[in-house]
């Protein structure tokens, strides 16, 4: 009796440590880019996704970056330019968000916006990812204010798709 208790305890550790190391080693090698980030799915092309954003910009002063030069631009590092990169300032809160675009590959007529980090400040360079480097309420609290802020403003459907770590 005391050698099956003792077999169940080992074999429950054992299927424990298991599961553990297989979620550690998937959340830290979790597929695409920028696992992190919260990702939205629009039933546009990215191209018209960007010029909506960029007429938002145009249209509200207070969420273009005063002071440094950050200009929004394609993924030059990549052998395909697909990632159309996206900056917004947040004024009162002084911190810029990055986000990116990008058409689905199977579907053209698709466009997909992740909302990456937040850098506090004008002085780059402190770069927080969300759903990462911030507590899970405090991810929550900024991606419902991105949503109030900039993606209702559109006046385009979208669907949050939550992001790759989001079974974790």
């Amino acid at each position: 009796m005391k050698r099956s208790y003792i077999k169940t305890i080992i074999i429950t550790g054992i299927i424990i440590i298991c599961v553990v190391t297989v979620m550690y080693i998937g959340y830290n090698i979790a597929p695409g880019m920028n696992p992190y980030s919260e990702r939205y799915e629009f039933n546009i092309p990215s191209s018209q996704l960007i010029e909506n954003i960029e007429k938002l910009k145009n249209e509200n002063q207070v969420y273009k970056i005063p002071q440094i030069d950050l200009p929004d631009h394609y993924d030059n590092n990549s052998t395909v330019t697909r990632y159309y990169h996206i900056y917004i300032y947040y004024s009162k809160e002084n911190k810029i968000l990055h986000l990116w675009v990008a058409n689905d590959i199977e579907n053209k007529s698709k466009s997909y916006l992740n909302f990456v980090d937040i850098n506090d400040g004008l002085q780059l360079g402190h770069w927080k990812k969300i759903n990462h480097d911030y507590s899970k309420n405090e991810s929550t609290k900024l991606i419902n204010q991105f949503e109030e802020k900039v993606l209702k403003k559109l006046g385009i459907k979208y669907i949050n798709k939550g992001n790759s770590m989001s079974i974790f």
